[in-house]
């Protein structure tokens, strides 16, 4: 007999090809997916944390003085949200859809969003 692999958590975005701006809505589902050597499945409760920071990076071709300044500068925090989805319980045997929505706003009130790429 095969066994199944562990319980499974993931985070599923209702708009995963979109690009969020300050103050819009974000919304999506913690999916887990209990397999039946976990069933029922006992938490002390599930929480959602959305973290994101911006960190000034350079390219092989910059050197020098630049290199020296963009080093010394920290990651700055751009977005720190913690939801409670749910209270201590128990999952059953299956895939649970736990939904989730938070305002896009800044982790601090005197730095705003930035737009942001990564590449």
């Amino acid at each position: 007999m095969v066994r199944q692999l562990s319980t499974a958590v993931d985070i599923h975005l209702d708009a995963s090809d979109s690009t969020y701006r300050t103050g819009a809505a974000v919304r999506g589902h913690v999916v887990v997916t209990v397999n039946p050597y976990d069933a029922p499945f006992a938490h002390n409760g599930i929480t959602l944390q959305a973290v994101g920071s911006v960190q000034l990076t350079l390219g092989d071709s910059s050197v020098g003085i630049l290199e020296a300044l963009f080093s010394s500068i920290k990651p700055v925090p751009l977005l720190d949200h913690n939801l409670a989805l749910a209270p201590a319980g128990r999952l059953p045997e299956g895939i649970t859809r736990i939904p989730f929505e938070f305002p896009l706003t800044s982790a601090s009130s005197s730095s705003p969003l930035f737009d942001t790429f990564h590449g």
